[in-house]
């Protein structure tokens, strides 16, 4: 089984409210029963809190609506945040779906990308993010990010 519990907010104050700290998960079965775990949303092996990244990624070889001729180049900012440990690319359109998880310190994806004409909406994410185990054996992530949102048009 798997469970994903996820929220976003436009202000990080706002997650005062759903923090770091233990958080119980209840799974109620279909024939009756019930598990329970708790897992430390928090840096693991530590009582220290996740650091919340505060810097906001930006695409540099295009801009939000940008018109496009394939092969697209894709660049951002370098990532700068103390916290960060990882950076990522999503792509989206009506016909494809890419993911890409880079090291903090890369900047581009390796080659420019050959797309088919369309819309694509594209995300670009600074992360703090840890894999770890919980008291009961049970794998979990946690992980707080930084995340830009852009959408372009690439044309024939």
């Amino acid at each position: 089984y798997e469970w994903d519990y996820e929220t976003s907010f436009e202000n990080s104050n706002s997650l005062d409210t759903y923090g770091d700290g233990n958080y119980t998960i209840v799974a109620y079965v279909d024939d009756g029963h019930q598990d329970e775990t708790t897992i430390w949303f928090g840096i693991p092996g530590t009582g220290e809190p996740i650091p919340q990244l505060v810097q906001r990624p930006v695409f540099t070889s295009f801009a939000h609506g940008a018109v496009l001729s394939s092969p697209v180049t894709i660049q951002w900012a370098p990532c700068t945040d103390p916290a960060a440990n990882l950076i990522w690319v999503g792509l989206d359109s009506e016909t494809d779906d890419q993911s890409y998880i880079f090291p903090v310190n890369a900047t581009q994806l390796d080659e420019p990308l050959d797309l088919s004409p369309g819309r694509y909406d594209v995300g670009l994410g600074y992360g703090v993010w840890y894999e770890t185990r919980n008291a009961d054996g049970i794998e979990f992530s946690c992980g707080k990010y930084s995340e830009s949102d852009y959408e372009f048009t690439v044309v024939p």
